[in-house]
């Protein structure tokens, strides 16, 4: 496991932890979260850039959480996506 997705992982999680009081909470959606999160890696993996990975499997609430997660942590590039 590389810290791309151990960071993707870590940052879904959080999301999906503060979403857990919404009344409409689904409690399905962590599963889509973890595995949208390992697309993201394998993409960036493959030599794609990290915003476009992340621009590709999220959106909403979601990719602004990851962004703002990902850019605390020092990765750069997320913010233009």
């Amino acid at each position: 496991m590389n810290q791309l997705y151990s960071d993707l992982i870590g940052a879904v999680t959080r999301y999906d932890r503060s979403q857990q009081n919404r009344k409409d909470y689904n409690i399905w959606a962590l599963a889509r979260y973890i595995d949208a999160a390992g697309t993201v890696a394998n993409s960036v993996e493959s030599g794609d850039s990290l915003a476009n990975a992340l621009k590709g499997r999220l959106n909403g609430r979601l990719l602004a959480s990851v962004q703002k997660q990902l850019k605390a942590k020092g990765y750069t590039g997320v913010e233009n996506v």
